[in-house]
């Protein structure tokens, strides 16, 4: 779509009275405005004309003053929208996208960034499959990965290579060709290790982080158990990499064994979901299920490609025919015989919570049952769930108010939810409004537990610790936020304070709605958070929120501790009003 067809859409098909009362001036020429004013007059509405006339005036800026940076990318994503507004211009669309993200791209000096609009360039394949972004993010990607890669030769950190390889995973994982990159870049990490623990350096003392190199070492296997490469060309080279990473493991096994420390996760382990057969009831035949043909997700991992499907349920468990809309889970395996210990995980976590299914009383998610099917050798299995149209963060982009009943209600609930899985030693670990679906009487439903860890046997403070890497940034606890950021080392977080603090982001930006700023969980920022929530209109949600987001973990309060200052349904403690 050129600029001329863009701007003949916006004079003859979208000016409306209510356009002209909001926009005024803008109507009648907008390239006598700058791409700032035009962005500082965002309606922040859910009126359907209003947000066509923006998001598409936006758009047209874009192309218009070309690459603005990753200031633009939550409006960019927002705008996304027009692909159901304008149902009768995807392809158009699809394509216009593609051009703005192939000019962000090439002025992209971040990995983390690049990434960023690569996941919305992935996330538009689903409308048009031809996405030139996707190609100029490949060479954008060798480019700033060789500097980086130049960088830890002269100046090698565990962390750095850290960092590296989990971007090498998420391009891999976006289907980005960077399979001879990975070889170079595991190779040089072999090389830090070996340095690091086994060279004699003629006697000086080089501090020793086994830790961290085992957490290398898993980040490999996982790139390395990908079925991405071409055999003819890498079979060799990975074959050789194998060896090598056998002996190094061997080696650090020396230093630090890996039970040693996996054994300070505590996280549920095991091999394959056949051994959780007697916990998961495969009820769901698979002529049972009618798949719809569009995804609303899809992300392909190294072992699975994972879809999000709205289908039909023709039978329920017991034969009954229902045919009920729900939502459905796929993960379908690459090659045979991949480990599901993480699936089988979510699995378990969902029906367990289904079975504690309670409204209003929580927000837990109805699930039906999980199909197991497989075909050519290769297994592929259904999470069959509720399914709802709108998740809160979609909500809040409509910006519709609420009063503070609802609200103390709706905080209310995910608190109570929150603390029900805690008592159950599961920690969801990726708390955001993008993860919580809601109807239009404020039912919630809290998604997505890939991300979730069951601990073992009894709580204790050590296995309520974690090192890896958890979230979404924007949301995730301020520990975890400087992992995403590249600021620190790896430091232990507790995963109960750390549901925590992203549940009072989440409230947040439940309160605050289109002004939400996605950076300031951070520890450098907590300081300015604290003081935004001091001067929320809410007075009940200003001391909710303080005992949620401190940057210290131990001066937040628990889920169980939050319950307990609300004294019944119709009064709390955080406020002296009553509902």
């Amino acid at each position: 779509m050129s600029i001329v067809e863009l701007c003949n859409i916006v004079k003859t098909k979208l000016i409306t009275e209510a356009v002209r009362n909001t926009f005024g001036d803008m109507c009648e020429n907008i390239f006598d405005f700058s791409f700032e004013s035009i962005s500082g007059k965002n309606p922040k509405t859910n009126h359907k004309e209003l947000n066509r006339y923006f998001y598409t005036v936006y758009l047209l800026k874009l192309v218009e003053e070309g690459a603005q940076g990753t200031k633009i990318l939550n409006t960019l994503r927002e705008s996304q929208i027009l692909l159901e507004i304008l149902e009768d211009k995807i392809q158009a669309l699809a394509l216009l996208y593609d051009d703005i993200l192939q000019n962000e791209i090439l002025v992209c000096e971040k990995l983390e960034d690049l990434l960023e609009w690569v996941e919305i360039s992935n996330s538009l394949k689903v409308y048009s499959e031809t996405q030139l972004a996707l190609s100029v993010a490949y060479n954008k990607f060798i480019t700033l990965s060789h500097e980086e890669i130049s960088n830890l030769s002269t100046s090698p950190l565990g962390k750095g290579y850290i960092d590296l390889l989990i971007n090498i995973k998420k391009g891999l994982n976006y289907q980005i060709p960077l399979q001879q990159l990975a070889i170079l870049t595991i190779r040089n990490s072999f090389n830090f290790i070996e340095q690091m623990n086994f060279f004699d350096y003629c006697g000086i003392n080089i501090e020793k982080n086994p830790e961290q190199d085992w957490k290398i070492i898993e980040i490999i296997e996982d790139i390395m158990g990908t079925n991405n490469q071409d055999p003819n060309q890498q079979e060799i080279e990975y074959d050789f990499l194998n060896e090598n990473l056998l002996q190094i493991k061997t080696s650090l096994e020396s230093v630090l064994p890996y039970a040693e420390y996996k054994s300070k996760n505590g996280v549920f382990e095991g091999k394959n979901i056949d051994s959780y057969d007697t916990e998961i009831d495969f009820i769901i035949p698979f002529e049972d299920i009618i798949i719809e043909k569009r995804k609303t997700y899809s992300n392909p991992t190294n072992s699975f490609q994972v879809s999000i499907y709205k289908g039909r349920l023709k039978n329920d468990r017991n034969g009954v025919e229902i045919n009920k809309t729900v939502g459905i889970k796929m993960y379908q395996e690459k090659k045979p015989r991949t480990d599901f210990t993480k699936i089988s995980d979510e699995i378990i976590i969902y029906k367990r919570l289904s079975d504690l299914r309670k409204r209003p009383e929580n927000c837990f998610t109805e699930y039906y049952g999980t199909c197991k099917n497989i075909e050519n050798g290769k297994t592929t299995y259904y999470m069959i769930m509720e399914y709802q149209k709108k998740n809160l963060l979609k909500f809040l982009s409509e910006n519709i108010e609420l009063n503070d009943q609802v609200l103390f209600t709706m905080f209310k609930q995910l608190i109570r939810s929150f603390e029900q899985m805690h008592s159950l030693n599961i920690y969801h670990l990726d708390i955001k409004p993008a993860n919580i679906l809601i109807d239009q009487n404020f039912n919630m439903s809290i998604i997505d537990f890939d991300m979730a860890i069951m601990i073992k046997g009894n709580k204790t403070n050590a296995s309520d610790k974690s090192e890896r890497r958890a979230g979404t940034k924007g949301y995730a606890d301020p520990k975890i936020q400087a992992l995403i950021d590249g600021k620190n080392d790896i430091q232990p977080y507790s995963n109960a304070a750390a549901d925590v603090f992203s549940l009072g982001m989440t409230f947040y930006h439940i309160l605050v709605k289109n002004d939400f700023d996605g950076k300031l969980n951070t520890i450098e920022r907590n300081d300015e958070l604290l003081n935004k929530v001091k001067n929320l209109k809410q007075t009940w949600a200003r001391d909710l929120l303080l005992d949620m987001l401190n940057k210290d973990e131990n001066l937040r309060l628990s889920f169980k501790d939050l319950m307990g200052k609300f004294k019944c349904d119709s009064t709390k403690n955080y406020s002296d009003k009553n509902y």
